[in-house]
């Protein structure tokens, strides 16, 4: 019995040194390096509190300040620790409040005599070290003391474990790329202390591919960028952070791939970052169409402004038109019709100007007649034109037809209107009385 028992301890102990053995080998190399931890001792005005009670209701406070401008408000408070000596017994309790808003920290019994520790007074000092002027001290209060008891809390002291972390950003000494072929870029670096590095790059300032260099804290190494293609232009941002994660970047670089051996690349640390990107919509007007171009702000900052270059069909690219830096639209009102145009938008600082931001290629239709019946012609649309030519005479028509028939029932109306006031006319004619039928009636009428 006892050989197996001794088998399984045996068998036990092997399974957790491989576990032990495998998880060393799966843990992150990239451990933080420890930052040095302080332990402060802060002495509190006054050191010493005597109480003391006459019967079992009352209630007797003293308070304290402790002075922590000496930790710096940036600390990394790790724990506090309020200490002090209890000389003397009591059925009763002491309170710990703030000062400043008479909130209660801790209860403690004091019930026996000897040194008291709380841990619970450290949001309330954490928010002294961060604003000294909330800081009030705080406020010892006994209750239900015994008769003639009398106790003294002594050497009362605040011990604070913080560390002060590092907000330096780290420094790429070095940064060297050579193309060792065609298809393949190395990048090799060195910093002035130990970080962890990764690369962002792509054929523009969007950076589409993302790869990690060394994943171990080191202060220099090599980044290897594979599957490129040959002779193209590429943008490249390098990152750096170290164990306290403050990061370094580079500004946007530019290599170029070439065929062949070992060769320097050609790089290019830039200031100043090109729109990301460049959208352009074409609007038709009266008689043309506009092209109304907008890009995305550069990322860089502090920049003088935009300029917009345009090219015509397959020639040189020109400065079209140039902006301040909160302009980031433009409307191009003198495209012609059947016409392809190219844009391209760069800023620019001072003398320092980006690389180009995406272009894009505009092709204007045929009809520069947008709304005419010329531009349905030349578009192909003869069937729909002569459709809408013979409809517009039709109405024309219809409507002349509608206007000369209520004209003449308009007149036909008139006529009778006046036939009719005529004949009352004569009929009312004091001549008529007098000479009597030698005319018809029907004949004065028509006269």
């Amino acid at each position: 019995m006892r050989k197996l028992f001794n088998a399984l301890v045996i068998v036990i102990l092997l399974s957790q040194s491989a576990l032990t053995a495998n998880a060393q080998e799966i843990e992150p190399s990239a451990t933080p390096v420890p930052q040095e931890i302080i332990n402060k001792v802060v002495k509190t005005t006054p050191a010493d509190i005597l109480v003391s009670g006459v019967n079992k209701s009352n209630q007797l406070s003293g308070e304290i300040v402790a002075d922590f401008t000496e930790i710096p408000p940036s600390a990394e408070v790790l724990d506090i620790d309020l200490i002090f000596n209890q000389v003397g017994t009591s059925e009763g309790i002491i309170k710990l409040l703030n000062k400043r808003s008479f909130s209660i920290i801790d209860s403690i019994s004091l019930g026996r005599e000897g040194i008291k520790t709380t841990t619970r007074v450290d949001t309330t000092v954490k928010e002294w070290i961060t604003n000294p002027e909330k800081n009030f001290g705080l406020v010892f209060q006994t209750s239900e003391l015994g008769n003639d008891s009398e106790i003294t809390f002594s050497d009362i002291t605040f011990n604070v474990e913080y560390y002060l972390p590092d907000r330096t950003n780290p420094e790429i000494t070095k940064l060297d790329i050579k193309i060792v072929d065609a298809f393949t870029t190395q990048i090799q670096w060195e910093t002035n202390e130990p970080v962890t590095v990764n690369v962002k790059y792509g054929k523009t300032s969007n950076y589409d591919k993302d790869v990690a260099g060394e994943i171990e804290f080191a202060d220099s190494g090599v980044v290897r960028l594979t599957d490129l293609s040959e002779n193209i232009t590429y943008h490249m941002k390098f990152f750096a952070k170290d164990s306290s994660g403050n990061t370094t970047e580079t500004a946007n670089t530019v290599f170029t791939t070439n065929k062949g051996t070992t060769t320097n690349a050609i790089t290019e640390d830039q200031a100043v970052l090109a729109p990301r990107l460049l959208n352009y919509e074409i609007v038709p007007e009266k008689s043309h169409y506009n092209v109304e171009l907008a890009w995305s702000k550069s990322e860089s900052t502090n920049i003088t402004g935009y300029v917009l270059f345009r090219n015509t069909g397959d020639g040189e690219y020109s400065e079209y038109s140039r902006f301040d830096s909160a302009v980031t639209r433009y409307t191009d009102t003198k495209a012609e019709s059947n016409t392809t145009y190219s844009y391209y938008v760069i800023a620019y600082s001072g003398t320092v100007q980006s690389s180009r931001s995406p272009v894009v290629q505009v092709k204007i239709p045929e009809s520069s007649n947008v709304l005419g019946i010329d531009s349905m012609f030349e578009r192909g649309n003869s069937n729909l034109a002569i459709f809408f030519i013979l409809s517009g005479f039709a109405i024309l028509l219809g409507v002349s037809y509608f206007v000369w028939k209520k004209v003449r029932l308009n007149m036909a109306y008139n006529e009778k209107i006046n036939r009719h006031s005529r004949l009352h006319n004569v009929l009312h004619d004091p001549d008529y009385y007098i000479n009597g039928y030698e005319d018809s009636v029907i004949e004065k009428v028509s006269d």
